[in-house]
């Protein structure tokens, strides 16, 4: 007898390089993993993000062939760079174009934080200050207070792909995260999963990473 498997079908940027490897880790078996690129240039700005999002809906089409049970837009600054319900936006502009149902980093990410209940967050990213500003509105626009957001001023997205686990748990953990009860990585092209349990042990609060609540999204929207 024949094991049915669900196929997750994930737009990345063309540039990342961490999401294909932590999802082949950590997907469980039921789940096979399909991904398309979207063109981006190697750095990350916020011209570059939103001329990605305009060419996601060609990316998601090659998809189809395979026909996914579900699409993950997953790309977590490019799914807020527009404001409070641009990551709304993109998800519609592929599902009419697909007919594939389609969740985005950005709701994967407030899902997370709801679920923990969380309302102070400090927020840990590789961006530059103008992509950082608009994770601070994005957050904001959802009812969150941050409390603390540092960016490590990468814009060489292939540079934040290179970011080994243990330089992200360093990061998180010699900030400053007084007033928060949660704590956000943002990126997907950060290697955040193996690092969640130790920083949520050493913090002693929930820690959101973007790979990780992508995960946890799909599989909370496949039912499984």
């Amino acid at each position: 007898m024949t094991n049915v498997r669900r196929r997750l079908g994930v737009l990345i940027p063309s540039s990342n390089t961490v999401v294909e490897d932590e999802f082949a880790r950590y997907l469980p078996s039921a789940i096979t993993l399909h991904v398309s690129r979207m063109p981006i240039s190697a750095d990350v700005t916020v011209k570059s993000l939103l001329e990605m999002a305009a060419a996601s809906v060609a990316s998601a089409r090659l998809l189809t062939d395979c026909r996914p049970d579900l699409i993950l837009y997953a790309c977590t600054s490019g799914s807020f760079v527009k404001g409070k319900a641009f990551y709304e936006q993109v998800e519609e502009d592929i599902y009419s174009a697909t007919g594939i149902p389609t969740i985005s980093t950005s709701r994967c990410v407030l899902e997370s934080l709801r679920e923990s209940n969380s309302k102070k967050v400090a927020v840990y990213t590789p961006y530059v200050d103008e992509v950082n500003s608009r994770a601070r509105a994005f957050l904001e626009a959802h009812g969150f207070e941050v409390t603390g957001l540092y960016g490590m001023g990468l814009v060489d997205n292939l540079s934040v792909g290179e970011v080994e686990s243990a330089e992200v748990f360093r990061f998180v953990f010699e900030q400053d995260r007084r007033g928060a009860d949660a704590a956000i990585i943002s990126c997907t092209n950060l290697r955040t999963l193996d690092v969640i349990e130790p920083l949520e042990k050493v913090l002693g609060a929930p820690v959101v990473s973007s790979n990780q609540a992508s995960l946890s999204g799909v599989l909370r929207h496949l039912g499984l």
